[in-house]
């Protein structure tokens, strides 16, 4: 099998489970990022430029499974597919693929979740390393696709689409602070906001046992 046509492959499959999440799987989101853009009246040209950095960082890797011969029209930073090389193209399938299990199976336990406490936050399984894991995985779906496909296009978009996710997240999370209060303090103090975890001391790690019941992890 070529390179192209594994990277191909993996980027078709993943968008597949993708639209598979959206349509069976529909999460809605915490809080309405929208109505607080009105809010705080930033509605205007760089929240459309989020939008549109977002269709091109996702738009470009479906364009060339669909139609790889358009990118030769499309100025490109580097030799495609990944640079010409097979290391690179194994490790942004490895990437995509990996990101795409870990979007899947957020999206199951946070499904799982609601339906049991819908309004508790869901703090434990991969929520336990990130607070927004669902978006981790479309950010690893879009650095690996950006492996895959070095065009001039997509290095300008991914800035733009990463600095866009980081405000809406931003946006989610104030408002979680409103709903929830102490809890998710205590839950933003533990887990960091993409990946990784805060050491409590014994005494932090006491406090919220007796707070909130069993401990997170």
């Amino acid at each position: 099998m070529s390179t192209e046509l594994a990277l191909r492959l993996t980027i078709a499959a993943a968008y597949l489970i993708v639209l598979v999440e959206l349509v069976a799987l529909p999460i809605p989101s915490e809080a309405s990022t929208y109505a607080e853009w009105r809010r705080r009246r930033s509605t205007g040209a760089r929240v459309m430029a989020g939008y549109a950095a977002l269709l091109v960082v996702f738009g470009l890797p479906l364009a060339f499974v669909i139609h790889p011969p358009s990118f030769a029209h499309i100025p490109a930073s580097a030799k495609l597919p990944a640079f010409g090389r097979a290391a690179i193209a194994s490790g942004a399938i490895v990437t995509i693929a990996g990101a795409t299990v870990l979007g899947l199976v957020a999206t199951l336990q946070l499904r799982r979740h609601r339906a049991r406490t819908p309004t508790r936050l869901k703090t434990d399984g991969v929520f336990a390393y990130s607070r927004n894991p669902i978006v981790l995985s479309l950010h690893l779906t879009a650095i690996g696709s950006l492996a895959a496909l070095p065009v001039l296009p997509l290095l300008i978009a991914l800035p733009i689409y990463l600095l866009h996710m980081h405000t809406r997240i931003r946006l989610e999370e104030h408002q979680l602070l409103e709903r929830c209060g102490a809890e998710f303090e205590a839950y933003r103090a533990e887990v960091l906001r993409y990946f990784g975890r805060v050491r409590l001391s014994r005494s932090q790690a006491s406090a919220q046992a007796n707070r909130y019941g069993a401990p997170r992890s």
